[in-house]
């Protein structure tokens, strides 16, 4: 049980140290969902592809999407990096300790709650955006992929 929510905290942090914007991929390339039809800066989510989204959609997706992600993001990935760190060493070390490394991990999936709130909150402004023929292509897409 404690391995388990040990992997479950860290689990997390492993996906988040992932290639970074403009690194090349695990095949060498660059990630394809950042290439293509949408504009340098853009990053459209990958589901809103198929939209057909008008030139005011877009503006304001990615200005939602700015708003979003500004600051905050290098902060949380920094804060994340550092609690990874600090369990790491703990683990390694003679002074460590389960119910220290708990906490640590409590507040690893917090943040990763916090995050997955803030991303679901995005995601809702942004189906609110759409028309509504735009959020049934989209529900339907996103049923063709849940099979």
């Amino acid at each position: 049980m404690k391995k388990l929510l040990l992997i479950a905290g860290l689990l997390p942090l492993a996906v988040a140290a992932g290639p970074r914007h403009g690194e090349p991929g695990c095949d060498g390339g660059p990630h394809p969902a950042r290439h293509g039809e949408f504009a340098p800066g853009e990053h459209l989510p990958h589901f809103l592809r198929a939209l057909n989204l008008s030139d005011a959609q877009r503006a304001e997706i990615k200005s939602l999407r700015q708003s979003q992600f500004g600051e905050g993001r290098d902060a949380m990935r920094s804060q994340g990096r550092a609690m990874h760190d600090e369990l790491r060493n703990l683990s390694f070390s003679a002074d460590y300790n389960e119910a220290k490394s708990l906490s640590l991990i409590e507040k690893s999936l917090e943040m990763h709650k916090q995050a997955a709130l803030e991303k679901a909150k995005l995601d809702n402004r942004i189906f609110k955006l759409l028309t509504p023929e735009q959020q049934q292509k989209l529900q339907s897409e996103l049923s063709k992929a849940e099979h």
